[in-house]
Order: C-alpha cells, then structure tokens, then sequence
C-alpha cells in the first residue's frame, strides 16, 4: 500500500489564529495556517482552488448500463455544464472492480482521476479479505455520495406477484427458486435472508446488475436482485418489483414497495450509495472546491436531483463531516455483517 509523506517548509504565525467552520452540508473549515508565500505555493494554491482546469478521469469499476454507470454519467453531465470541462468516464469491470480500484489507489491525489463506486462493493471487498485486494478503507478520500439507490428483488409478474409467495415457493421446493444477483455482495444479502427466513434458495452472483437483469427478462431465473433503477427498463417488459433491500419503505414518489423490516429481515439490510473518491492525500482546500463545483448541481429542485429521482433513486447528498461519519458507520456494518457469516 502506497503511504504518501508530504514535507511542507512554511513560516507559521501561532499566535491568536482559529479556524473558522462552514457547516454547510455538514462541512468543518480547516484551521487558518500562514506559510510563505512562494510562486510554488501560489501555484499549488491556484491548483486546488480552480478545479477542474483540464479534463477529469472518472472510472466505473462495474460495466456499462449498471447503476452505478448510470449515476456517475448523470453527475458528470451536470458537471461538464458547470465547469465547462470534459469528464471521461471509463468502465473498468475486470476482476469483479477490483483491479480499477488498486489503480485509483495509486494515483496522485490531484482531482484528475476519481471513482463512481458503491460504497457495498468497495467495503465489502474489504471485510471478506477477497483476493487480489491492495487497499482498505484509509486508501481513498471520499468526496461525497452521489445518490441512495436501494437493491430490489423484481419477479415476472406472471410468476411471483408478491415476496410472500416466494417464500411459500421455496418452503414448498427447497432450492428451486433462483435468485440472480449482480455481485458477491448481493449473494451474501440472499444468504442472509434464507438463513433468517430457514428457506432456501438458489442464488446466483453475476458481474453486473444489467447481465443479472437480462436473465430475468429472459425467462432464465425466477428473479433478480439488482437496483431498483432497472424498474425504468423493466416496467414496460413485464417486471414488478418484490422487495427492497431497506430497512424501511425506499423514498420514490410513484412506487410502494415492500422493505425487509416487513419479514423482520432487517438484520439483512444493505445500504447502497454511489460514492465519489479519489486517491487518499486529496488537499482539503481541492476537496472543499469539488465540492462547491457539486453543490451547484445538487441545488434543492435541480435538473440533476429530478433526473435522479426519475430513475427510482434519491439524491441523498452528503459530503463533509456527514459524509465521514457515514463511512465509518457503514464499514463498520460490513465488518459486523462479515463476522456474522
């Protein structure tokens, strides 16, 4: 694991400085440091503070059409409008993300090169010690979340029309239904279910939600386990949504559908949120301007946040200390729920 050491040559005057906070979206300003003025420091301060100048590398450790694709495609247009720069955004699936997410580990923590990822993914990666694993949780600075997407299970409707009639099937035909997952992580959520439920079902991990969902509309497992987003797609080939992953009824304005705590599964939940990161290292002055450059788009009513919405997620954005809090809660459940395996 890379360790950066940064050296900084400064005058500092001690006496009678304090910070001053901004608590917008939870954020803490950093206390006030006096250094030297030089031209190298005039240039990194200009660097960190007129973000983006040049073009930004996004990458998607998940194929094309996923949901997280789909969230770091929506921010990212919004951005280009904003900023008036090009983000490039490159799908990096290989070894289930991965091997993407070592590499973002090993850039320099300039703002150039960031990730879209899900936070039950990349902790997940981390908790079950799955091979080929170079970073932990320390390896990123987080910048924000993106959206809350909620995991949901979806049937045929001429076959399940409720998860009550799933279970009846799988108390009556042990392992007969088929479950397709879009990962390991959703695997482990059905796992859970069938152990708290004493069912079982057959579950099947797959490398994306879109390859997940084609098999259901293809008639080839009796249902799905991907983001409720697919709803866009699915709604109009027959699809119904079952049951989310949540502890409680997931915000949409125009869908009512069951959530975990229903069945007294709670204990399966399995937050999802699109993360925005980068290398570890970020200077705070360069997160804090990422930052301003996405509170713009994520104004109350913004084209952004309905489009968000429109897709059966929600624009659930926190950044700051919110956000720092959030991800330790939230590792610290893949922890719990990976020692409970």
């Amino acid at each position: 694991m890379r360790k950066m050491i940064s050296f900084v040559i400064a005058a500092v005057l001690v006496a009678g400085l304090s910070g001053c906070g901004n608590s917008a979206n939870g954020r803490e300003g950093s206390n006030a440091v006096i250094v030297t003025e030089t031209k190298a420091s005039e240039t990194v301060a200009d660097a960190n503070t007129d973000w983006p100048t040049q073009n930004v590398q996004i990458s998607v450790p998940y194929k094309a059409g996923g949901g997280v694709d789909k969230a770091a495609r929506m921010v990212c247009a919004e951005l280009e409008k904003t900023t008036g720069k090009t983000f490039v955004i490159t799908n990096k699936p290989e070894g289930n993300g991965i091997i993407a997410i070592n590499e973002l580990a090993e850039q320099e923590p300039d703002g150039y090169n960031l990730m879209v990822v899900s936070n039950r993914d990349l902790f997940g990666h981390i908790v079950n010690d799955i091979e080929g694993v170079e970073y932990d949780k320390d390896s990123f600075t987080y910048l924000a979340t993106l959206l809350e997407g909620a995991d949901c299970l979806f049937s045929q409707s001429g076959k399940f029309s409720s998860f009550d009639e799933m279970i009846e099937y799988a108390k009556e035909n042990p392992g007969k239904l088929t479950i397709a997952t879009s990962n390991n992580t959703g695997l482990q959520t059905v796992n859970e279910i069938c152990k708290l439920l004493d069912i079982q079902i057959s579950g099947m991990a797959y490398s994306s939600g879109s390859d997940a969902f084609a098999d259901l509309l293809g008639g080839h497992v009796d249902g799905a386990m991907v983001a409720l987003s697919f709803y866009v797609q699915g709604k109009d080939n027959g699809v119904i949504p079952i049951l989310t992953m949540t502890t409680e009824q997931f915000p949409v304005d125009d869908l009512s559908v069951g959530c975990l705590t229903d069945y007294g599964v709670e204990e399966a939940a399995s937050p999802m949120f699109r993360y925005l990161m980068g290398p570890a290292g970020m200077d705070p002055a360069l997160v804090d301007t990422i930052v301003a450059q996405l509170d713009q788009v994520y104004a109350e009513g913004s084209d952004l946040c309905n489009d968000i919405k429109a897709q059966y997620d929600s624009p659930h954005y926190m950044v700051g200390d919110e956000l720092a809090a959030f991800v330790e809660e939230n590792y610290q459940l893949r922890v719990k729920q990976a020692s409970s395996d």
